[in-house]
């Protein structure tokens, strides 16, 4: 067996401590962002048209919960009413978004606050 050097020796002890605490920082960044999104995909995000006759819900994952329309949104030709849940449809999503962007933003300044 090879003898180091001590000096290589200690930088080998601590590369490799350095290497678990990558792999432990790691395992528990995963677990919180499972976490984030297992939140986010239970959460129910509702946005409507710029009118407020078309109401779209939809959870984390994107799936369409629910669509409701307001009684004068019957009266609206079939062309306009569709642009209408299509613009409630892109805002929900766009909370969505916005809500994983904020979570994850905070997730890293957490993370960077520990490392300081």
């Amino acid at each position: 067996m090879i003898q180091y050097p001590k000096e290589i020796q200690d930088q080998q002890m601590s590369d490799n401590k350095t290497m678990q605490h990558i792999m432990e920082t790691s395992k528990k960044v995963h677990e919180q962002m499972e976490s984030i999104q297992k939140d986010i995909d239970q959460t129910l995000f509702s946005a409507s048209s710029g009118t407020e006759d078309v109401v779209v819900s939809l959870n984390g994952k994107h799936e369409l919960v629910d669509v409701k329309f307001s009684k004068n949104s019957l009266t609206f030709d079939p062309h306009a009413l569709s642009k209408m849940v299509i613009e409630a449809h892109e805002a929900a999503t766009n909370q969505i978004h916005v809500a994983t962007r904020e979570r994850i933003i905070s997730l890293a300044d957490k993370l960077s606050s520990q490392d300081d």
